[in-house]
């Protein structure tokens, strides 16, 4: 299944964060592209939203790694 994700991210060192997104993409895509750009830029700090249709907000994504390639539900909006 394929969401919508957006991040915030910040490199090591930096004083600002990039916003990377919005990119429909399995969980599978998403940890990949947390994973590559993690290893990468060692240190470097992301943030992930998905977009959460039933409340139209981006909500934060509080799944960790193994969460996210098992492709469980992302957290819900409060509301």
């Amino acid at each position: 299944m394929k969401r919508w994700f957006y991040w915030y991210i910040i490199p090591p060192g930096a004083r600002e964060w990039v916003a990377v997104g919005a990119e429909y993409f399995t969980d599978a895509e998403a940890f990949r592209l947390e994973f590559s750009t993690k290893s990468q830029h060692l240190g470097t700090q992301m943030y992930r939203l998905v977009w959460d249709p039933s409340s139209g907000t981006w909500i934060f994504d509080s799944r960790n790694d193994r969460q996210l390639l098992a492709g469980a539900p992302p957290p819900r909006a409060y509301g």
